[in-house]
């Protein structure tokens, strides 16, 4: 088996990064079986650069599938590869998503989270509409379409505030709670949005893109969705944004970004960027020309350097190794991270054993992405 270039917690055993209820467990083994028996398949996931030169990276996702993330060392872009298949992914979120991700929940849980994703459709919102909108254009009304609008409490805020709102999304439970909220919104994709028979000044993706099977395509569609000179914003989750990549990896996302790879493909796209962060949170404009961002060498090497820097086993699962005493022969080396994790020296130690394997690094941009990843507790983590 090829090596991966992370440590042996992202190596395929089957087992999940965090505790999975009942009916999790019976979902989860109702997924396998269907791999198993031909009724969800997989397919191969070449890079959008053609080129064939990728690095593993990991063997397995946060609820223990098998899956193999791969980064492409010529264009930087990190992916699922295979991936389940164009064809059976609309199964797959028919069937199995929601309920997944929502631990098979009744019906009077399911309205508290379905209330709970409004809430947090409406900060979202807001923060989009204040931060981005208001700060970054000068757009005071017009359409708002939703991508992927699930409750639609997003254009809510944008309905408050005077604009006239449209939203898609596939699940029909999400969308009749937005309904109830008298939100305009429909059950499809990107192609039910012509059915509103209007141009946006501003459409909303919202993790969204990761899941993709085919960007450009959609990305052309979005493009042709909006009025000259209109808005596309996107969120998803950022590579530079997560300090623990054994929670970031999903069975369900085919694409992971940093917020220049993501400007490369939506500029080749005739997007260009106006603002954003690592979070990933960005605002672009629709342009009639392509822009072309070059991935530097360097960048993919910072993406390796990150991932390396996330690779530190986190206190609770230093102890829970250190419990297993079958695993440390040696008592002085038992004793001696033992000590390491309580103190926290050994997130330390790790870091810097992993900056100084790479000869190449930038060492001031490595340093700054270590500070973040140590000190920094109060950016939001983003996993949908």
């Amino acid at each position: 088996m090829p090596k991966i270039h992370l440590s042996c917690q992202y190596k395929y055993n089957g087992k999940s990064r965090t505790d999975l209820t009942p009916n999790q467990k019976k979902i989860k083994k109702k997924i396998i079986s269907d791999f198993k028996n031909g009724v969800i398949k997989w397919e191969k996931n070449k890079c959008r650069c053609s080129a064939n030169n990728d690095l593993i990276v990991a063997n397995k996702d946060r609820l223990g599938f098998k899956l193999r993330i791969v980064l492409c060392k010529e264009c930087g872009l990190v992916r699922a590869d295979p991936r389940i298949s164009e064809k059976d992914i609309g199964l797959f979120y028919e069937k199995y998503y929601r309920k997944l991700f929502t631990y098979g929940i009744n019906e009077k849980i399911q309205e508290e989270i379905l209330l709970n994703n409004f809430n947090g459709e409406l900060k979202r919102g807001r923060d989009i509409l204040f931060n981005f909108v208001k700060k970054h254009t000068p757009l005071t009304n017009g359409v708002v379409f939703d991508f992927g609008a699930g409750t639609g409490g997003m254009l809510k805020v944008f309905k408050d505030a005077g604009f006239e709102t449209f939203g898609v999304d596939l699940n029909e439970n999400y969308l009749d709670y937005g309904r109830k909220m008298g939100l305009n919104l429909k059950k499809g994709s990107i192609d039910e949005l012509k059915s509103f028979h209007k141009k946006a000044d501003l459409v909303i993706a919202s993790h969204i893109i990761e899941h993709l099977h085919r960007i450009d395509i959609y990305l052309k569609k979005i493009w042709e969705c909006l009025k000259d000179n209109g808005y596309l914003y996107v969120e998803l989750p950022g590579i530079f944004n997560q300090r623990d990549f054994s929670e970031f990896f999903v069975i369900e996302h085919l694409y992971y970004f940093t917020l220049k790879n993501l400007k490369k493909i939506l500029g080749e796209n005739r997007f260009h960027f106006i603002a954003g962060n690592e979070i990933i949170r960005a605002l672009f404009q629709k342009s009639s020309q392509k822009y072309n961002l070059k991935i530097t060498k360097q960048h993919i090497n910072d993406i390796l350097v990150f991932f390396r820097i996330g690779d530190i086993p986190i206190p609770i699962n230093g102890l829970n190794l250190i419990k297993n005493k079958k695993k440390l022969k040696n008592k002085i080396i038992l004793i001696t991270v033992s000590i390491l994790y309580k103190t926290r020296f050994v997130n330390i130690i790790v870091q810097l054993k992993n900056i100084f394997l790479n000869l190449q690094l930038n060492k001031l941009y490595v340093f700054k992405l270590f500070l973040k990843q140590f000190f920094s507790y109060a950016s939001p983590r983003i996993n949908e």
